[in-house]
């Protein structure tokens, strides 16, 4: 599910959906989402899993957000080739809530999340079972 938000959206939100066995020659194999300043983005309640790409972020990939809430989901057994198994946030300001992230890999570093030059992020209570390292910033 690839998402760019343009200047008229004002919120958005992808709630309650399935992303699996998906496939990516870039970056987020499951989501990838990018621009989405203009508005508030929610993702909400999804199963993303099994997941693979050719670069970052097998579950989700954000690059350039503003206020991005990742709340409930279940992040399972996601690989993306180089890093970020479960999620690859770059450049946003991203609120982490209440996942599970569990038994994602990643062939380079950072299985179960990578921040890039991510300005500001809250995780609270989702980590499981992944390789290790499990957050890399930087």
């Amino acid at each position: 599910m690839w998402f760019d938000c343009g200047a008229g959206v004002n919120s958005s939100i992808i709630e309650n959906n399935v992303l699996r066995n998906n496939e990516s020659v870039s970056v987020g194999g499951g989501i990838h989402v990018e621009d989405i300043n203009s508005g508030s983005l929610q993702i909400l309640r999804n199963l993303i899993d099994n997941n693979t790409t050719g670069s970052n972020g097998g579950g989700i990939y954000i690059n350039a957000g503003e206020d991005p809430l990742i709340q409930s989901n279940l992040i399972i057994d996601n690989c993306p080739a180089t890093s970020g198994g479960g999620v690859y946030a770059n450049n946003s300001v991203s609120n982490f809530e209440d996942n599970t992230v569990y038994g994602n890999t990643a062939v380079n570093s950072s299985c179960c999340m990578r921040v890039g030059a991510a300005l500001d992020l809250i995780i609270m209570r989702t980590f499981q079972t992944n390789e290790e390292p499990r957050i890399k910033a930087g």
